[in-house]
């Protein structure tokens, strides 16, 4: 540049000065503000657009106004560069340049499956300011996805593709909602609020035939080609509809021929005229999972936002399947408490009185379908999107078709029926919530878990190996018939049982029917979360982290536990606080070795060990070591092997050096347990043995440990437990099992 603002490298690069960078920075932001100022008219009104008479009582009578927009004013355009609108003139961009030129990028205007002699106008430009912005977000006031578009003339005709035809050049129509992808339409919005409208069946596109912006002229499906004719834009109109515009002309909208409904109606073009024939709705059937689940498990009250104290219940509390709910004053009684159960990324809704799940009736997808309770339909039917409202009331929205609950007719009296319907966002179809009570077993309590008939779930011969079958069997107060409840942060509950603290697990969290319930190592995995799903008269149901139940065949001894999916096969079993689990007694002797032989303090010197310690290291044959700490039991792996040899549970048991001891007791599964991935400190036993290469020691109970330390201190209990070594590294767990 002459004036000398910017200088080239030897690259030909540009080098801006600070002031060159000053002035282009206030060049930008006057444009910001400019931008602020005209936006509303830009974006709402879309000032290019004339306003249309609204005088039309059908979208294109017989004898049509005739009402000719004005045109577009045309771009002034030039050869030469833009100059920035600053106080600085002699700031220009440059467009040969891309590191510094700001441009917009015109739509492509090559007309779409035209006739060679049809001629199209360009796609509606915005106002030259915001078209040199580059902005990065959409316009539109409609996300990309998979919707159902509704007419706003009638609650449930949609628009079609007659037949599920996959032909280019079939017009499209309107017809009766569903449920067929052929009523199924992806829009996908750029960066301008233009948008493309495919049919997910045909992978064809909404387009104008022969790309013609004549008035009347039909409305097609058409191989995709990017043109005006396939390009379209969503006003949101006041009561929540959009009129959908063509960006071969402005104010040329999508129209119902006629001002018709019926089925069959053609779709076609028509200068805008406000009517309902060119208004639609659009029903998300990709209905987005909420970032996290707004209600946890539990039993709950759905009241309306219409007053009148009334909530959602079942009529008469009956049991029959397929009856549909109502809205009733509120009684407090379990027909109007619902178990809610989060199973993936939705919900399952069951009434108490009758454990069916809540549904569109028969699976419907058109507005004004009744929900009932229903115990035979399974996938998206029967599970529900929970939405939390900025007035912290609650949308519930139907998985499968993205309707939603409303009360019909927003009357406002017991007795009116429960329906989905196209979200509008009224008072009809906002609920609140009340949580009645929780199936969720408390944390660190023992339980036992009964069925009908009186049998509880066992864990087969009281194993301690991964696999272990889990069962039904008579109660007898064994160790395989209790079970800890420990809360998971999803509060979820672990069930940990049996004499080696092994869990509950449904084997390699399998979805299918048949799959076994088992015996494994605590991994706090979904395999091994449970919740307790109410089904009325204090029975539950036990579902698993995948959203399956766990069932029997018969409710007798020896039957095994297995998943079903369906609510309705699932067994029933109550639970009942029982005592803890009682120690083996290779654990009691553990324990009971330790405090005779350790300090219960380390407040002694390695040349303090107690008499009881010395005693034991002779009687095992320890004292007269090659080590000058392990033979006086100043070292850990001398402790840990006293212990061992002195219980005479293992007589062998390795010494000395703690690495040594590791690879004893890996090569022992017959006697020793590897215990692994534990959740926390409550799912220890006393006695369990912990080992790294660089030191070992035995938990005790309580959170606490007993151990000695090389050169440092003789033995000793009662302090806190890690589960990592001094150097960081974790702890291999092992437990006898001898």
């Amino acid at each position: 540049m002459a004036n000398g603002i910017t200088t080239r490298d030897r690259h030909g690069r540009r080098n801006w000065s600070t002031m060159t960078r000053f002035h282009f920075l206030g060049g930008f932001l006057v444009v910001l503000v400019t931008l602020f100022q005209i936006m509303p008219t830009a974006l709402v009104a879309h000032a290019d657009t004339p306003v249309l008479p609204v005088s039309m009582t059908e979208s294109s009578p017989s004898d049509p106004i005739e009402s000719v927009p004005a045109e577009p004013e045309e771009p002034t355009t030039t050869d030469e560069p833009s100059t920035t609108e600053t106080e600085d003139p002699e700031i220009i961009t440059e467009p040969e340049d891309p590191d510094v030129a700001i441009q917009s990028v015109e739509p492509d205007s090559v007309t779409g499956s035209p006739t060679e002699d049809s001629a199209q106008p360009e796609t509606p430009q915005a106002p030259p300011q915001i078209a040199k912005m580059a902005l990065s977000l959409s316009t539109s006031p409609v996300s990309t996805g998979t919707y159902v578009i509704y007419s706003a003339q009638a609650g449930s005709q949609v628009i079609d593709v007659p037949g599920a035809s996959m032909g280019s050049g079939v017009a499209l129509q309107l017809f009766q909602v569903n449920g067929t992808d052929a009523q199924n339409f992806l829009v996908t919005c750029a960066m301008d609020g233009w948008c493309s409208i495919k049919n997910t069946n045909s992978g064809l596109v909404m387009d104008v035939k022969e790309g013609s912006s004549t008035d009347t002229t039909v409305v097609w499906q058409h191989v995709s080609n990017s043109t005006n004719a396939q390009k379209w834009r969503f006003i949101k109109n006041i009561d929540g509809s959009f009129t959908i515009e063509s960006a071969l002309k402005p104010g040329l909208v999508l129209d119902a021929k006629n001002g018709q409904s019926a089925n069959g109606t053609p779709l076609q073009v028509y200068t805008s005229n406000g009517t309902n024939a060119q208004n639609f709705r659009l029903v998300s059937t990709s209905v987005s999972a909420p970032s996290q689940k707004v209600l946890n498990d539990g039993v709950y009250v759905f009241s309306s936002t219409l007053g009148g104290n009334l909530v959602v219940d079942v009529p008469g509390a009956s049991k029959s399947k397929g009856l549909g709910l109502q809205i009733y004053t509120a009684n407090q009684t379990a027909a109007q408490s619902f178990q809610v159960n989060w199973v993936s990324d939705s919900y399952q809704i069951i009434p108490l009185v009758s454990s069916q799940q809540l549904v569109p009736s028969r699976g419907g997808n058109a507005p004004s379908t009744p929900v009932v309770q229903d115990s035979s339909v399974s996938g998206d039917s029967q599970l529900w999107k929970i939405t939390k409202n900025t007035d912290s009331t609650y949308t519930i929205a139907s998985k499968a078709n993205g309707l939603v609950w409303d009360v019909r007719g927003a009357q406002a009296q017991s007795g009116t029926p429960l329906q989905v319907y196209t979200p509008n966002g009224t008072p009809a179809q906002k609920f609140t919530v009340s949580l009645t009570s929780t199936p969720v077993l408390t944390n660190g309590s023992w339980y036992t878990l009964s069925t009908p008939k009186g049998n509880v779930i066992d864990i087969s011969g009281d194993g301690a190996a991964n696999g272990t079958q889990i069962t039904l069997y008579s109660p007898n107060g064994t160790n395989a018939q209790k079970w800890k409840a420990i809360t998971q942060s999803d509060n979820t509950t672990a069930l940990v049982g049996g004499s080696f603290d092994k869990a509950m697990d449904v084997n390699g969290a399998g979805t299918s029917d048949g799959t076994a319930i088992q015996l494994f190592d605590p991994n706090g995995t979904r395999a091994q979360s449970w919740t307790l799903v109410a089904t009325g008269d204090g029975w539950y149901s036990l579902r698993t982290g995948m959203g399956t139940f766990v069932s029997y065949s018969t409710d007798a001894i020896g039957q095994p536990l297995r998943t079903v999916q369906s609510i309705s096969a699932a067994g029933q079993f109550s639970p009942s606080p029982t005592t803890p689990v009682t120690q083996r007694s290779s654990q009691t002797a553990i324990v009971a070795k330790i405090k005779q032989i350790a300090w219960p303090d380390r407040t002694h010197s390695i040349n303090d060990p107690k008499p009881e310690y010395t005693a034991a290291l002779a009687a095992v044959g320890l004292s007269t070591y090659n080590d000058k700490y392990a033979k006086i039991g100043a070292s850990c792996d001398a402790f840990v092997a006293t212990v061992m040899r002195s219980t005479a549970l293992d007589t062998k048991y390795q010494c000395c050096g703690a690495q040594n001891q590791m690879n004893y007791l890996r090569a022992h599964p017959e006697k020793y347990l590897r215990v692994t991935n534990l959740l926390n400190t409550s799912n220890l036993l006393p006695g369990d043995i912990f080992v790294s290469s660089q030191h070992t020691l035995i938990y005790i109970g309580n959170g606490q440990e007993a151990s000695a330390s090389y050169g440092d201190r003789t033995a000793s209990y009662g302090y806190p437990i890690s589960f990592k070594d001094s150097k960081g590294t974790p702890y291999e767990i092992y437990r006898f099992i001898g």
